[in-house]
């Protein structure tokens, strides 16, 4: 009777060790779920999205499409190069244009490469 105690036991801290280093593994998987991004071909997007995207890339070129889950809501997000500048424009999935930025993250490689290192 022990020795069934005694594997019980075993079996017990077992389970609860594996548990103690699932659940914070598991809770930092789900926190990535929430802003998984998927390249979108333009043929692919809903109608409004697309004609909310042909209307802020205007006669710019439109560089990149992601589709992006953020809080469980859907949004697309493009990369737009209009008169010479990027522009991150960010879509909902009704159409709605959620913001229009200029994309520094260019402007701020270049100056990285260039900075004096004395």
């Amino acid at each position: 009777m022990n020795t069934a105690k005694l594997r019980y036991g075993l079996l017990l801290a077992t389970v609860i060790v594996l548990c103690a280093i699932s659940l914070p593994l598991i809770a930092a998987h789900k926190g990535h779920e929430d802003n998984d991004e998927v390249v979108v071909a333009f043929n692919d997007l809903p109608a409004p999205v697309a004609a909310t995207l042909t209307n802020a890339a205007g006669p710019g070129t439109i560089d990149k499409i992601e589709m992006e889950n953020e809080d469980g809501v859907t949004q697309y997000s493009a990369d737009i190069t209009r008169d010479g500048k990027k522009y991150e424009v960010k879509i909902a999935a009704d159409g709605r244009l959620i913001k229009t930025e200029v994309d520094d993250e260019e402007d701020n490689d270049r100056n990285d490469e260039h900075e004096d290192t004395d």
